[in-house]
């Protein structure tokens, strides 16, 4: 369902009775909403506005929101904390930070309960679920599919960083520790009010310590070329997760990076298998 078809958000509204809502809606690639803003603009923050009108109109005030560390920029101080400055350097951060604006006035003249994850980097998979994209952009699907064979090579955008290596640094956290952050959210939507949190780790790791660790799980040398750096990529992000922790009492226990690239391993292999044994198994005409 498209969130911006007012019809037929305000239907669904209609005939079902929504106690809260997730929203994990729109558009994330950052080269692309630097390349193209206003697309973003359109569907992060036109439809998004759509959205929060139809659900305003069937009496749901309970709502979190899916944000992003790029709300923050180039960030002036590590670990990031949530009331650190706000300067997106990218049209997908600068949609998300417009939307958590909108989302106060709503707690502020609707008596909505919101909160905001600042998500770090989402990654790992989980019993037989995990991520694509077409065009594929992320760090780990991209490396494992060079482990698989199934790409040539994985290019490193810009080895030239202010950083121990030379290659960005992020914080990568576990697609179930994310989970568990939107569950423990949800039983919390007790009182009126605007709450935003990040959820990472508050420890980094290098796109070349990334790939040494990918290397180490699947036992495959990786092909890997330097690039040019992207526009709109911080250096550095990492999280501190001291509001979350102390607030809902959450921690990411399952962001290990080897445990990470590991559960990603497995889905990228079942991924691989399904598609060579629907390949193999087509009729010849």
């Amino acid at each position: 369902m498209d969130i911006a078809d007012r019809s037929a958000v305000s239907e669904l509204c209609l005939n079902h009775r929504f106690d809260a809502v997730f929203h994990f809606a729109a558009k994330a690639l950052i080269p692309e909403s630097v390349r193209n803003p206003g697309v973003f603009f359109d569907k992060n923050l036109a439809s998004g506005i759509t959205f929060l009108e139809c659900l305003r109109e069937a009496g749901v005030r309970n709502f979190v929101f899916s944000s992003t560390a790029a709300v923050y920029g180039n960030p002036v101080r590590m670990p990031i904390r949530e009331d650190d400055p706000k300067e997106p350097v990218n049209a997908y951060g600068e949609s998300k930070l417009a939307m958590e604006r909108i989302l106060r006035w709503y707690c502020s003249a609707y008596g909505w309960a919101v909160v905001a994850f600042r998500y770090f980097n989402a990654s790992g998979s989980i019993q037989g679920h995990g991520e694509r994209h077409e065009p594929e952009t992320h760090i780990l699907p991209l490396l494992l599919q060079v482990a698989s064979g199934r790409r040539q090579f994985f290019e490193i955008y810009g080895a030239e960083h202010p950083t121990p290596d030379g290659t960005c640094l992020r914080d990568y956290v576990h697609v179930l520790d994310i989970a568990e952050a939107h569950l423990l959210a949800l039983s919390r939507l007790d009182s009126p009010g605007f709450r935003a949190f990040n959820i990472g780790t508050g420890t980094n790791h290098s796109v070349r310590e990334v790939c040494r660790v990918v290397e180490q799980v699947t036992g495959k040398h990786l092909n890997i070329r330097i690039g040019s750096r992207r526009p709109g990529d911080p250096a550095v992000l990492c999280a501190s997760p001291e509001a979350i922790s102390a607030e809902f009492g959450w921690k990411a226990t399952h962001s290990d990076l080897v445990e990470i690239v590991r559960s990603a391993w497995v889905w990228e292999q079942a991924q691989y298998n399904s598609a060579a044994l629907c390949e193999t198994s087509a009729p010849r005409l």
